[in-house]
């Protein structure tokens, strides 16, 4: 296999020198990701500007590196695809899963943004001044939500439910007592219409 590689601080740029990406050079492809990996990098970057062709075989290689990549919470980046690689790629759908972009230039920068991402994550697991704060504002605000909830929420409700009810209630009775006094009115009329009879 041809190919160059240039190792800087956290990230190896491999360019490859070859015109097929095939059962030919794959073993040694995913011999060389291993080896990077063993040794710490954890982004890798693929120049394929060369490739004119790639089988299976190449494309496992490629997703080897983008596991051994992903494992250790580095980016697996490729560029310089050409048209007929980008095709094979699209019909194994794996543009969807490899990370590609158009030049080094944006490789790298994206490899320096990820490096920085991981790093503010570490930080705010860490317990980094930042990320407590961050923490504790989150914590007020979900106890402020419970507050709210529990001055404008169930209670309040129990407490309008408890009022109604006995509101409810006495309407209840004083309508039962209504009737009560309806029909002792109309047996009194009742017993005066039969003595007048008489």
């Amino acid at each position: 296999m041809k190919y160059a590689i240039d190792k800087q601080d956290h990230v190896a740029v491999i360019d490859l020198h070859e015109e097929k990406l095939d059962s030919r050079i794959a073993p040694a492809l995913k011999g060389e990701f291993v080896l990077l990996n063993s040794e710490g990098f954890a982004n890798i970057v693929l120049n394929l500007a060369e490739i004119k062709f790639a089988d299976s075989s190449g494309l496992s290689a490629l997703l080897v590196g983008n596991r051994l990549c992903s494992q250790k919470g580095g980016q697996f980046i490729l560029y310089g695809i050409t048209p007929m690689v980008q095709k094979v790629m699209e019909i194994s759908q794996l543009t969807s899963v490899l990370n590609i972009l158009p030049t080094r230039e944006e490789a790298l920068e994206a490899v320096v943004l990820g490096s920085l991402e991981l790093q503010l994550e570490d930080e705010l697991r860490a317990g980094h001044p930042h990320g407590q704060a961050i923490e504790d504002e989150e914590e007020e605000y979900e106890l402020g939500g419970d507050e709210w909830e529990e001055a404008d929420g169930a209670e309040g409700d129990d407490e309008w439910d408890e009022d109604f009810d006995e509101a409810d209630e006495d309407e209840l009775w004083d309508d039962d007592d209504q009737e009560e006094e309806a029909d002792d009115e109309w047996d009194d009329d009742e017993e005066a219409d039969e003595e007048d009879d008489d």
